[in-house]
């Protein structure tokens, strides 16, 4: 069987690393399925065995050292099948050539693999990139041949590796010997990251085979080193590298809405999947509200999530925020022994109303919803079971941004605003689903009196404000809207 021809142009200064150019050598000889050519550019001569050429380059200033690699590799376009560069110190194995040509044969052209770097000590390993506000794009996971890739924002990993059809078409765009733009990265770490940010080309990591897509950077440097301006230790451990990893392949493994480009598709995608009651319309509401809801402090609590829709959407919307699913997974609070009393409670546990199927549904369902939609990994949920009149005292729930109140009952209603109004924060928003039925209502407008606030609700279709006192203004049995909302002041 015929080998690739792989070319691979390192670039070393001084004599500090010879012991890591030495052991990176030995490694790209040991490949069994290529033909490997290795040239270094280096800034002193070198003796070492496996390395077929030295160009010894004098420069004033060495970080310009780099790029003369990509001069090494622009001559030799045509005559090597795989084009490699690195550092002296990045230890390539087989597997990330084989890996970066399987992937290439599926991956779309304007995406193209690459590498998060690691070092290792005796406490595991530490990745470099994960420093200065450098994440992961949670929203950016893809699919391609039944395997995932997601995005991560530090484009640097000191290496690169491009097949020669790539190495064409990037130089059908720039000229590949010289830096493509104005980079937010240094002029020694541009070499690598200039395919990434000016050729069309995304770069992505295969994260259902992440331990193949992982370099080790040979020193221990970065570990303990601290950034020059912020003070940050430039790597992360990896217990929370894997844990960001496991997050992106529960948001995509268990995403049944591969298509769903915005919120708006994935309101309608919930809708369609009938596990929620919600129109499309009223999805809009935080939508809308995003950015002030993203201002206040606190968690999501919904009361009454039937399958869980709404707070599926609430999760994927607000991703930064805790989650409280409060339910009883059972069916409606039972009426008696409540501490409200009204003359025109009617539900009952086995009350259907007008929802689509039963309305109690079981917690292990609810979690199986969450994790159609990639999100019963995700450590923000979390699943209060048994009626509100119960559980609600005793909840660990400190501070809350929005709370959603769908328990269709006048007690449960009030149970909810006593134990959870305190701890709305202002700004808060706090929206009734089913202020358009005649007991939630009544129990709405109690409270309201009782705490000596303003007897007014915001229309959840256009934000206005309307006057309860003035009486109804849609034909609905309690003559408001459902959904309706107010803003704690």
């Amino acid at each position: 069987m015929k080998k690739n021809k792989l070319l691979a142009a390192l670039v070393n200064y001084g004599e500090d690393q010879i012991s890591y150019l030495n052991q990176v050598v030995k490694e790209l000889k040991s490949f069994k399925k290529y033909e490997v050519t290795i040239i270094v550019n280096s800034n002193i001569p070198l003796d070492i065995s496996g390395i077929d050429r030295v160009n010894v380059i004098e420069l004033p200033d060495y970080q310009l050292l780099p790029l003369t690699c990509r001069q090494v590799i622009w001559d030799y376009k045509d005559d090597f099948d795989v084009f490699l560069f690195g550092e002296n110190d990045m230890l390539f194995k087989e597997h990330h050539i084989d890996k970066h040509i399987e992937y290439t044969e599926f991956l779309p052209d304007n995406r193209i693999a690459g590498f998060l770097h690691y070092e290792e000590d005796h406490t595991g390993k530490h990745f470099v990139a994960m420093h200065s506000g450098f994440d992961w794009d949670y929203g950016s996971v893809e699919e391609h041949n039944g395997k995932q890739f997601a995005y991560f924002s530090c484009l640097h990993q000191a290496t690169l590796i491009i097949t020669k059809d790539q190495l064409h078409k990037i130089g059908k765009q720039h000229d590949f010997t010289k830096f493509f733009g104005k980079s937010q990265y240094s002029s020694k770490c541009q070499v690598g990251t200039d395919i990434f940010e000016f050729c069309n080309m995304k770069k992505l990591i295969c994260i259902s085979e992440f331990e193949d897509n992982i370099i080790q950077h040979l020193p221990i440097k970065y570990i303990y080193h601290k950034h020059d301006h912020s003070g940050e230790v430039m790597s992360g451990p990896e217990s929370v590298m894997r844990e960001q990893v496991n997050k992106l392949l529960n948001t995509k493994n268990n995403m049944k809405v591969n298509t769903i480009t915005s919120y708006e598709g994935l309101a309608e995608h919930l809708i369609d999947s009938g596990v929620t009651m919600l129109w499309k319309e009223l999805f809009d509401l935080p939508i809308r509200n995003f950015q002030k809801i993203s201002s206040v402090d606190g968690d999501i609590v919904e009361c009454g999530v039937w399958r869980g829709g709404c707070s599926i959407f609430l999760s994927l919307l607000f991703n930064d925020k805790n989650i409280w699913c409060c339910d009883s997974y059972e069916g409606f609070q039972p009426l008696d022994k409540t501490t409200y009393d009204f003359d025109g409670e009617r539900h009952t546990p086995a009350f259907s109303h007008c929802a689509l199927g039963p309305l109690a549904i079981s917690l292990d369902e609810v979690k199986q919803n969450f994790e159609d939609y990639g999100l019963l990994g995700d450590g923000r949920i979390q699943f209060l079971k048994g009626f509100v009149n119960e559980t609600l005292p005793t909840a660990k729930i400190e501070k809350i941004s929005i709370l959603r109140l769908d328990v269709d009952s006048y007690s449960a209603t009030l149970d909810i605003l006593d134990n959870l109004y305190p701890k709305v924060q202002p700004g808060g928003f706090i929206i009734f689903d089913d202020a358009n039925l005649t007991e939630s209502f009544e129990a709405i407008k109690h409270f309201l009196i009782r705490e000596n606030l303003p007897l007014e609700l915001h229309n959840p279709y256009t934000d206005e404000i309307y006057s309860i006192s003035n009486g109804p203004v849609v034909e609905t049995n309690s003559g408001f809207h459902s959904n309706s909302y107010i803003i704690k002041k």
